[in-house]
């Protein structure tokens, strides 16, 4: 897989594997992501995800920062701060 066919399957602004669809299959809810990235290409998703081995809690706010640092024809570096609320 080159780097902009991986790019174009996750996480490009129509990807069918991106970061959205990871999040939903796996069973959380309220996923949202920024529609397009911004000026300094990123994107933020925000998610309700669930939670186990935690007394009195089963669910939290989660936030993910994508963040593009370097995209080439042979190299693509990708940051993400993930928070949990």
């Amino acid at each position: 897989m080159t780097v902009n066919e991986f790019y174009e399957s996750f996480l490009c602004d129509a990807a069918p594997f991106g970061q959205d669809a990871f999040f939903t299959k796996l069973g959380n809810r309220d996923v949202s992501i920024d529609p397009t990235w911004s000026s300094n290409n990123s994107k933020l998703l925000k998610a309700v995800i669930k939670i186990s081995g935690v007394p009195f809690v089963s669910q939290s706010r989660h936030e993910k920062l994508i963040t593009i640092v370097e995209k080439s024809d042979t190299k693509l570096i990708v940051k993400m701060d993930n928070r949990t609320l």
